[in-house]
């Protein structure tokens, strides 16, 4: 089992460069969701993501050509904040909806208490990009992350839960402490988790 664990994670990592999407970034960070303990009865889910990347993989199609991409990120920059608040509930929708832990039973385990940045530090990351491609200036060589964080049980005795995130954010790099760190992929979409 653990043989074709490392097999399947070294086939996503080599996929890992053929996955371009929207990125207008090279420096754009990586995708990543960390799971840590927190408390004897609750796991922590820990989203880092670039929040332009984000919008546009969930709300941009693939095919865009970069001219699209760019008259995209230019009107969202020009929203109001109502229709961009409109804008983010689709998106927060979408991702609490869509990550999904499973016990060994096959059941979904809840997660509850979301916690999102404010909606004015998303725009403002649209805006500034919008800023940089109408202004023909290079990409942020670092852009920040935003963080999206939950709770969920931790099922009694510990054991090994799958994990499965929206597909729009493939890849996406999940890190279960120091020694257990994988990739989700289009090719790899679940995960397992000992917890």
């Amino acid at each position: 089992m653990t043989s074709r664990r490392q097999v399947l994670r070294g086939l996503a990592l080599g996929s890992f460069q053929a996955f371009s999407g929207h990125s207008l970034s090279h420096g754009l960070l990586p995708r990543r969701l960390l799971i840590e303990r927190a408390g004897p009865q609750d796991l922590s889910l820990s989203y880092a993501l670039d929040p332009v990347d984000v919008l546009l993989a969930f709300l941009a199609p693939a095919a865009d050509p970069p001219t699209a991409v760019r008259a995209l990120l230019q009107r969202w920059g020009e929203d109001s904040t109502a229709q961009f608040e409109h804008l983010m509930g689709s998106v927060r929708a979408r991702l609490q909806n869509q990550t999904t832990l499973f016990a060994p039973e096959g059941q979904q385990m809840p997660l509850r208490e979301w916690v999102w940045p404010t909606t004015l530090v998303w725009h403002e990351a649209v805006r500034t990009a919008a800023f940089h491609v109408q202004a023909d200036l290079p990409p942020q060589e670092h852009p920040s992350a935003v963080w999206i964080r939950c709770k969920a049980p931790v099922p009694r005795p510990t054991t090994r839960l799958q994990i499965r995130v929206p597909a729009p954010l493939h890849p996406l790099q999940v890190v279960n402490g120091p020694a257990d760190q994988f990739w989700l992929t289009d090719l790899v979409p679940a995960g397992l988790l000992d917890v």
